[in-house]
């Protein structure tokens, strides 16, 4: 059977959205393919969630992680797969550290490279280049390269296909994901603002215990006086069933809209980094999502305004399906 080996880093600092979509694709791949995660130094948390989907290879790199607005040149990840994949396997490399010297590291082995990228970098040697954006062109890269664009090709956990329940979208529940760490505390804000518009019936908050204690406690507390529930851990399943009792998402410009939006929320979307931006471009743009803009400058009077136009916002009304088509890539090029 073809081996694929998966590589992606996640901790508090770059959050876990790397380590989760390349962890979604290796479940859609599973069942037809040899998979493999190879993980710096990974938390029990993590390594658990992996292992209940492929083997973990556990890698002890010696690396500063920088924000992903911090990358540069000279603080890439250094090659470290040297003794873990060989000519014949299929590796898929998912991070903004991982630059030039880590395709030229896979380069030198000979094994096939396939690389998830959100910023439209350039990868001299991939044979296949996944870009799940929506609105993104094959005019945008300079490769020969095998591309797989857009929501045909979105990185999804297989709960996230399923049947899609109706929703009745003037009894308002939110859902609020901003990242699996939350570095910067905007769940707080977000819900605030929420509160301020006396719109919502009940708001979903995503958590996770890597969010900083000030945060969880300011959360807590605002819960002991509103109708707000605090999630923590969970499973794609028990998402999708929190996502399926919610009408809109407020979320950060990442995986977690593209979850949103294939669960057929009316999706709110913003940005804290650079590399969220391509990701919201396509969704606002494509009159998918509405554009919150800079979380850090987002305010309460934007949301009303967004909500009082959100019927020009399309929501899904039949589930996504992209399986079939990684089967097919990574068939061909086993």
């Amino acid at each position: 059977m073809q081996r694929i080996v998966f590589r992606a880093d996640g901790n508090h600092t770059i959050g876990f959205g790397h380590v989760y979509r390349t962890l979604a694709l290796a479940g859609m791949l599973s069942n037809n393919f040899e998979c493999v995660f190879a993980i710096n130094r990974p938390d029990g948390f993590i390594k658990d969630q992996i292992s209940e989907i492929c083997q973990v290879i556990e890698l002890a790199t010696e690396y500063n992680y920088p924000l992903p607005d911090k990358m540069n040149e000279g603080n890439q990840a250094p090659f470290d797969l040297q003794n873990v994949v060989v000519e014949k396997d299929i590796v898929v490399v998912d991070g903004y550290h991982f630059g030039p010297d880590y395709q030229q590291g896979l380069k030198s082995i000979g094994c096939k490279q396939v690389w998830l990228d959100d910023l439209l970098r350039d990868y001299p040697f991939a044979d296949a280049i996944i870009n799940h954006a929506p609105g993104v062109d094959a005019e945008d890269y300079n490769t020969n390269a095998r591309l797989c664009l857009g929501l045909e090709y979105a990185i999804l956990r297989k709960p996230f296909f399923l049947p899609l329940k109706p929703k009745d979208y003037t009894n308002k529940i939110a859902y609020i994901s901003l990242g699996g760490s939350d570095y910067f505390g905007f769940s707080l804000k977000i819900c605030k603002a929420l509160i301020a518009t006396n719109s919502f019936n009940h708001i979903h908050i995503l958590c996770s215990a890597q969010f900083e204690e000030t945060l969880l406690s300011n959360l807590r507390q605002l819960a002991t006086t509103h109708p707000i529930t605090l999630h923590f851990n969970l499973s794609a399943q028990q998402i999708v069933e929190v996502m399926d009792a919610s009408t809109h998402a407020f979320v950060s410009a990442s995986t977690v809209l593209i979850e949103s939006y294939s669960r057929g929320l009316k999706c709110f979307a913003g940005y804290y980094t650079q590399n969220q931006h391509l990701i919201y471009n396509g969704f606002v743009q494509n009159h998918l999502a509405g554009g919150l803009g800079d979380f850090n400058t987002v305010t309460e009077a934007h949301i009303k305004s967004l909500l009082s136009v959100e019927a020009e916002i399309s929501a899904l009304n039949k589930p996504l399906n992209s399986v079939e088509n990684f089967i097919h890539l990574f068939e061909d090029l086993a």
